[in-house]
C-alpha cells in the first residue's frame, strides 16, 4: 500500500510490505509518469521508502510501487500522486522616476509548481544593498514609491512568494525621481536706466537646470514675466524709467 507527498522539490514515497508469497522479498522496483496510464521503471530500493528528487517543479507525477523476490515481481501497488514545487521565478522589474516618487512595474514569473501568493519589494540607496519596504499581494504588478527624496539614487528589486518561500530577487534597477528647482537667493542694483541681477544657482531639484525666468513689476507682488535666460546667473535690465521703484523675482 503506497503513499506519498510532495515537500519542495523532493517527492516522499513510502510503502507497507506485502505477504512475500513464500519466497523472501529482495527488493522493490519504483515506477512513475506523468499519468496514472502511463508508469515506468524509475529507480529500484531495498527498503519501503524512496525519495524522488529528480522531478520538474509544476509537473504532477503518478507512482506506484511492486515488490521483487526470486520468482519476479508482484503486483502494483495502488497509485498516488504529487506535484514537486519550488520557490517562484525571478521577476523582471523596470523603474520609473517622477516627481517625488519612482514607479515600479514587473512581470508574474513561473509560480513553481505553487501559486504566487505575493511580493515583496526591495529599496536602496547603495547598489546591492536593499531591505523591504513594500509586501504587495498576488497580482500586483506595480507600485509606486513616494517615500523618497528628490535628487536621491534608489536602487529596486522585487521577489515573488509562493507556499514554499521566497524566490530569487530581479536584476536591480534604479531611479533618481525629481521636484522643481529650489529658489534661487537675488540681489538687484540699481544704475543708470537699468538694474544689475544677480542670483545664487539653487538645488536643482533632482534634475538639471534649464534655465531662469526674470520677473519685474513696479509693486510687490505684480511681477510679470519679463525674460527668460538658460545659462549664467546675472542679468542687465535696461530701459528703465529713473526714479521708479522696480520689483524683481
Amino acid at each position: 500500500v503506497l503513499s506519498g507527498s510532495a515537500h519542495g522539490l523532493t517527492v516522499s514515497l513510502s510503502w507497507t510490505t506485502p505477504a512475500n508469497g513464500g519466497s523472501p522479498i529482495t527488493g522493490y522496483q519504483v515506477l512513475r509518469g506523468t499519468s496514472a496510464s502511463s508508469l515506468s521503471p524509475l529507480a529500484t530500493t531495498a527498503g519501503t521508502t524512496y525519495d524522488d528528487t529528480t522531478g520538474t517543479a509544476g509537473q504532477t507525477y503518478y507512482y506506484a510501487v511492486t515488490a521483487t523476490n526470486e520468482v519476479g515481481a508482484g503486483a502494483a501497488s495502488n497509485t498516488v500522486s504529487a506535484t514537486p514545487v519550488t520557490t517562484p521565478g525571478t521577476p523582471t522589474a523596470t523603474a520609473t522616476a517622477g516627481v517625488g516618487s519612482v514607479s515600479l512595474a514587473w512581470s508574474t514569473p513561473s509560480d513553481g509548481g505553487s501559486p504566487v501568493t505575493g511580493y515583496v519589494v526591495e529599496r536602496g540607496t547603495t547598489s546591492g544593498l536593499r531591505s523591504a519596504v513594500a509586501t504587495l499581494p498576488a497580482g500586483t504588478t506595480s507600485y509606486t514609491d513616494s517615500a523618497v527624496t528628490a535628487g536621491t539614487t534608489y536602487f529596486y528589486a522585487v521577489r515573488a512568494t509562493n507556499a514554499v518561500g521566497t524566490g530569487s530577487a530581479s536584476a536591480e534597477v534604479s531611479a533618481t525621481p525629481y521636484t522643481t528647482a529650489g529658489a534661487p537667493a537675488l540681489q538687484a542694483l540699481a544704475g543708470k536706466g537699468q538694474v544689475a541681477l544677480s542670483w545664487t544657482v539653487p538645488s536643482d531639484g533632482g534634475r538639471p537646470i534649464q534655465g531662469y525666468r526674470i520677473y519685474r513689476g513696479t509693486s510687490s507682488g505684480g511681477e510679470v514675466l519679463v525674460q527668460t535666460i538658460s545659462t549664467g546667473t546675472s542679468y542687465i535690465d535696461g530701459g528703465l524709467t529713473r526714479g521708479t521703484k522696480y520689483w524683481y523675482r
